[in-house]
């Protein structure tokens, strides 16, 4: 009988699986091997006693210890062709199992040894998008944190008087995007988590979906804000962003507004254990062509509806599953965004917010008004 085991070599700052896995931070890289009842991990004596005491590893070995005295000065990767092997001889695994990510060079050695193995497609564990009690405990952590940190955005943006030129100016100085974006992330750290790449997009920029703006903030236009705090003791991220309008909206705004709220309040109701995610993105895409706001990419550009309905949220800002064509089913515990919206060269809109799925229904773990118009 095949006794088979999943094997990671990386650091937890660069691989969320190995994370997952470790349940705290490990910044140098190291083996790491599941399967058959066991949880091994291979590692230097700098962190070996910290594994012991709070990792979620069952065994903790130094390299050493499965090493002949011959092989203890070879690279990494030929020692996890060691390490592999005599696990093979003496404790009975027959076979590997390897992320896409895996180091090509250890690959080679593997080969060496002709050890069986096979490169799994992603995801490498797919068990990450359902959430375990501990893991959405971390998720509400970080909504929380996401939430406050939209609603100081709001504030700030509600506190902005308009300048006879349609600048906005905060406290006797142009408000500008990096100062409202600055300002969040400040929010967040000091709550215990890191926000980067913040989104405080206006009026044109806000027509790109990634873009993260520059510049003064002006009345009038749509302003999108997205943020994406990560928190520092787990990793676990929150998402959500809202649009804003300073001023009053032209008929056209309004109109754009309208109809991506509506889609993410049919969206966020269809929500709920069993629903299909690729039924959830088809039927957002059908609503905005219906109303008149259709999909166009060309060389020129791309405006409309032009990603997803939304994503997974959990060690990775963006994981499984998709609400996209293609997905499939939503199961109970998992954590997803539903954030439609629609983009044009003379702005966008984008609203989202962050759920837990539930037998009947969607939680949402984000809070916040839909009342744009500040």
């Amino acid at each position: 009988m095949a006794s088979i085991a999943k094997v990671i070599f990386s650091d937890t700052c660069r691989d969320t699986d190995l994370l997952y896995w470790a349940g705290i931070s490990v910044i140098d890289p190291f083996l790491a091997i599941v399967g058959e009842g066991r949880r091994m991990a291979f590692i230097h004596s700098l962190e070996r006693d910290r594994l012991r005491q709070h990792s979620r590893f069952d065994e903790v070995w130094l390299w050493e210890d499965f090493l002949a005295p011959e092989e203890r000065s070879c690279s990494l990767f030929q020692k996890i062709a060691s390490i592999l092997s005599r696990l093979e001889k003496d404790h009975g695994f027959t076979h590997w199992q390897l992320p896409s990510n895996f180091p090509a060079a250890a690959l080679l050695r593997l080969q060496e040894r002709g050890l069986s193995f096979n490169v799994l497609p992603d995801p490498f564990l797919p068990e990450r998008a359902i959430k375990g009690e501990a893991e959405v405990a971390e998720l509400r952590r970080a909504a929380a944190i996401t939430s406050g940190g939209m609603a100081l955005a709001r504030e700030i943006l509600l506190r902005s008087e308009i300048a006879a030129d349609g600048s906005l100016v905060f406290e006797g100085k142009p408000l500008r995007s990096e100062f409202l974006k600055e300002s969040i992330e400040l929010f967040c750290f000091r709550q215990g988590a890191l926000a980067e790449n913040t989104i405080a997009s206006c009026g044109s920029q806000s027509g790109q979906p990634h873009e993260e703006g520059q510049g003064i903030l002006r009345a009038h236009q749509p302003i999108v804000v997205d943020l994406f705090p990560r928190l520092k003791s787990s990793g676990y991220w929150g998402d959500m962003t809202r649009t804003f309008i300073r001023g009053e909206p032209s008929a056209q705004q309004q109109k754009l507004y309208d109809a991506v709220l509506e889609s993410h309040r049919r969206s966020v109701a269809q929500v709920r254990e069993g629903a299909s995610a690729a039924e959830i993105h088809k039927r957002n895409v059908a609503f905005f062509e219906a109303e008149g706001w259709p999909m166009h990419i060309s060389p020129e550009g791309c405006t409309g509806f032009i990603h997803n309905t939304g994503h997974g949220v959990g060690l990775d800002i963006h994981e499984e599953p998709r609400l996209a064509h293609g997905a499939g089913r939503l199961a109970k515990n998992m954590v997803i965004t539903v954030e439609p919206g629609l983009y044009y060269p003379e702005g966008g809109v984008r609203i989202e917010d962050t759920l837990l799925v539930r037998e009947e229904d969607g939680e949402k773990l984000t809070e916040g008004s839909y009342d744009w118009v500040l």
